[in-house]
């Protein structure tokens, strides 16, 4: 960086760093390019990548695989969401199962875990909780990430 480079290349560069490290570094990454500088960053962390770069490309056995902008790959590979909720409301289950793009609701002890796919699953959950006047006491999303991506377009399991 002395030299004040147009192009970076940095090399599992947060590999084994506590997390306060690790954010110092990203900090860092992210200044060089605020100054215009294009970072090739090679990384198997995925959050590092989602957080840190404008493109990913993802690499299986040496070819890449996909390559787009983080939300991009998530929106393409990932549609699915689930939204996970408390309530004492007996029929909430059954309400939220009307709405199109849920794919299933699982109650456990006053918890629903609602399933679907699209944007707007969460967007749907709570305009049905006003709707239907459901009070809740815990509300939370489960949004994909980039190393759901990951795990979806190479496989699950680890191979030879």
């Amino acid at each position: 960086l002395i030299n004040d480079p147009e192009v970076v290349f940095l090399d599992e560069l947060t590999t084994g760093l506590d997390p306060q490290s690790r954010r110092t570094i990203w900090d860092l990454v992210r200044d060089i390019r605020r100054r215009g500088k294009t970072v090739f960053l090679t990384t198997h962390l995925m959050e590092e990548a989602e957080r840190l770069c404008d493109r990913v490309a993802i690499i299986d056995q040496g070819r890449i695989v996909d390559m787009d902008t983080p939300d991009g790959l998530i929106r393409r590979h990932c549609p699915e969401r689930t939204v996970v909720l408390a309530t004492d409301d007996p029929v909430a289950a059954d309400r939220f199962r009307r709405i199109p793009t849920v794919a299933s609701v699982t109650a456990d002890n006053g918890r629903l875990t609602i399933h679907g796919t699209g944007e707007d699953l969460v967007t749907a959950v709570i305009h049905c909780l006003s709707d239907e006047r459901i009070h809740v006491t815990d509300f939370r999303t489960v949004l994909p990430t980039l190393e759901d991506v990951f795990l979806k377009v190479t496989g699950h399991s680890i191979r030879d």
